[in-house]
C-alpha cells in the first residue's frame, strides 16, 4: 500500500492548471475551444490534454469520451451507457462516479449496473461537496491518487441499498491499472475518461 490521500494544492498558470496531491501532480493544458477544433460540442467547452505524474510512474488519460448534453434522465442514461461502453472496452479496476445529487444519479447508477456491473464505484462529492467547475478535476485527481495508492477511500454517508459495488470502507485495489472517471455537470452535460498508470 502506498501513501494515503493528502491535501491538494492547485494553481493556474495561463492556460495551464497544475494541481498536487502528495506525490501525484496533475498538469492540464487547455487547448482551443471545441468549436474551433471543428467538433460539435458546446462552443464554450475546451479541449484539454492532461498528464498526471505519480512517484511510481505516469498516470495518463488513456482515452476520453466527449459525452453530450441531456435534458431528461433517459437521455442522460443513454449518454452514460455510450461513454461506459467506449471506455470500458478494456479491464477497469474502479469508477469515480459523479453522483451530483440530482436525477442524473439514477441514470448513472443504471448505466454502471448494466455496463460495468462488477466495477468498484467511488464518489468524492459526499466528502467534498459540489465543486461546480472544479468537480471534474477533483475526480481526476482522486482517481490518479487511488491508482497511485492502490486504495479507494470509503464513500461517506453511503446508502447501502444502492445496487452498486461501493467502497463502504477503505478498499485496497492491489495492482490497479485503470479507472474510469464520469462527470455529469449541473449544466446537464456528461463526459468521461479512462486513466491508466504506466
Amino acid at each position: 500500500m502506498r501513501e494515503p490521500l493528502r491535501e491538494v494544492q492547485a494553481a493556474r498558470h495561463g492556460d495551464r492548471l497544475v494541481a498536487q496531491v502528495g506525490a501525484v501532480h496533475l498538469v492540464a493544458q487547455l487547448g482551443q475551444r471545441a468549436g474551433e477544433a471543428g467538433q460539435h460540442h458546446h462552443p464554450q467547452a475546451r479541449v484539454f490534454r492532461a498528464i498526471v505524474l505519480a512517484r511510481d510512474g505516469f498516470v495518463t488519460i488513456e482515452r476520453a469520451h466527449p459525452g453530450g448534453y441531456f435534458r431528461r434522465r433517459g437521455e442522460a442514461e443513454k449518454i452514460l451507457k455510450r461513454i461506459l461502453c467506449d471506455l470500458g472496452q478494456i479491464e477497469i479496476d474502479f469508477v469515480i462516479s459523479s453522483a451530483n445529487g440530482t436525477f442524473v444519479d439514477q441514470a448513472e447508477s443504471q448505466a454502471l449496473q448494466e455496463i460495468v456491473p462488477n466495477a468498484l464505484v467511488y464518489t468524492v462529492k459526499p466528502a467534498l461537496g459540489e465543486g461546480v467547475g472544479a468537480a471534474g478535476l477533483w475526480q481526476i485527481i482522486l482517481a490518479a491518487q487511488a491508482l497511485h495508492s492502490e486504495e479507494v477511500p470509503p464513500v461517506l454517508h453511503a446508502d447501502h441499498s444502492v445496487p452498486l459495488r461501493l467502497s463502504f470502507s477503505r478498499t485496497p485495489i492491489p495492482s490497479a491499472r485503470r479507472a474510469i472517471v464520469l462527470s455529469c455537470g449541473l449544466n446537464q452535460q456528461a463526459a468521461g475518461l479512462r486513466l491508466a498508470i504506466q
